[in-house]
């Protein structure tokens, strides 16, 4: 309620043309006309992955607050300008990450940090789903395009961590063997390890079967969020194995 969609733009004019069919969008822009034009007040970037810095930045500097959809940029030193740009603007600046709403996180961190089951000691995380067509023609297996699992998949473990334990580890490894096309991430391991002791691994593929869960290690019970990604099918009550 009280939101509008009132422009959509593609690299490919025609592509936007459809989309803006589909979805009941009155006009179509390419993306320079998009974030000029003063109807406009917050702008979802849902290019592909390389390209989402860039118009970022760019709809921020048009004074447009901004959605870019997962990952928020692809380097240090993109996620450094979108910061300045930001703070330069005044612009709202949010990933797209939608369980970083899902009500689960909350109670999961709030049943943690009450020491009910004794202090956490390991987070494990498995996020992996066999691609199809190994994603042919998609920016998921082109390199240039910030392809690969890690970038499409290693942000909701981020994500994660940022929310229950911070990010702030002392230690943080990463290892592929790069074998996907284009010489992409298919499979990519992560570990984290924090001052206190406690290790977060994750496990992220395009190879592997499907599976989304989080499991926590505690002194004197293991949770377990099975499905994570369910609630963006609809409302769902989400079960919590202790």
């Amino acid at each position: 309620e009280g939101i509008r969609a009132v422009s959509l733009a593609n690299r490919t004019r025609g592509k936007a043309e459809r989309l803006a069919a589909a979805y009941g969008v009155s006009r179509t822009a390419d993306l320079g006309e998009l974030i000029a034009d003063e109807a406009v007040d917050a702008v979802y970037v849902a290019l592909s992955n390389e390209l989402h810095a860039e118009w970022a930045a760019k709809a921020m500097e048009a004074g447009k607050h901004v959605l870019v959809e997962k990952p928020l940029c692809l380097s240090t030193d993109e996620a450094k300008r979108l910061w300045q740009t930001a703070q330069k603007t005044g612009a709202k600046l949010v990933e797209g990450l939608m369980v970083r709403h899902h009500p689960w996180q909350r109670a999961l961190k709030e049943l943690v940090d009450s020491g009910r089951y004794g202090a956490l000691r390991r987070i494990e995380t498995r996020i992996t789903l066999n691609a199809r067509d190994r994603h042919a023609g998609n920016y998921r297996s082109a390199k240039a395009k910030g392809g690969g699992c890690f970038a499409d998949l290693g942000c909701y473990w981020l994500q994660f961590l940022q929310a229950l334990v911070g990010l702030d580890w002392s230690d943080c490894r990463g290892e592929s063997e790069f074998a996907g096309p284009d010489g992409c991430d298919w499979t990519f391991r992560a570990r984290a390890l924090y001052p206190d002791g406690v290790e977060a691994v994750c496990l992220t593929s395009f190879e592997l079967p499907y599976k989304a869960s989080h499991r926590l290690v505690l002194d004197e019970a293991v949770l377990t969020v099975p499905d994570f990604f369910r609630a963006n099918l609809g409302c769902y009550k989400r079960t919590r194995r202790i």
